[in-house]
């Protein structure tokens, strides 16, 4: 049995902190950048999955914002830990929220599929989130624009949270 997740570690600036981890059975392993240092906030694992002796883990990196560089710095980012090795998911434009988040991850056929949030326009203010998937690292929204009817606020508005894959 495997697990994914976060502990919180006490900071002294930000009280405390999440750190990404997974359990295998009992027996916690820590995820490298998870609130390791003073640039970043925490990150979270959300999504467990395995190959063969490979442990795969979504989640997210939670950055602070740096005075002066607001609009380009800090906020929450996708990524993924191969055998804890971390990997960055590319996102949506930079908004005052990051760019997404990853929830959900598996392998097939040795590509690597992670489902999530990615931010869907450039309103640094507000932007929302959208639900979509990486293949293999490259972005992909699940809501078209041309799939929703015209004049529907919002349309962009979703999250996939699971993943499954059938395989024949």
């Amino acid at each position: 049995r495997y697990y994914a997740g976060y502990t919180l570690r006490p900071d002294y600036f930000a009280g405390y902190v999440p750190k990404a981890a997974y359990w295998r059975h009992t027996t916690r392993t820590d995820l490298p950048l998870g609130g390791s240092s003073m640039d970043i906030y925490g990150a979270k694992g959300w999504g467990i999955a395995l190959d063969g002796n490979d442990v795969y883990v979504a989640g997210s990196t939670d950055w602070y914002e740096f005075w002066g560089q607001e609009e380009t710095s800090g906020g929450t980012f996708p990524q993924y830990w191969k055998n804890s090795t971390i990997h960055d998911l590319e996102g949506g434009p930079m908004t005052g929220f990051g760019t997404g988040e990853a929830y959900d991850i598996r392998v097939a056929d040795g590509n690597v599929i992670v489902v999530g949030i990615a931010t869907r326009d450039s309103n640094y203010d507000y932007s929302g989130v959208s639900a979509c998937y990486w293949l293999n690292g490259e972005l992909h929204y699940l809501v078209d624009q041309y799939d929703v009817p015209e004049g529907l606020e919002n349309w962009y508005e979703s999250e996939a949270r699971g993943i499954f894959i059938v395989e024949n």
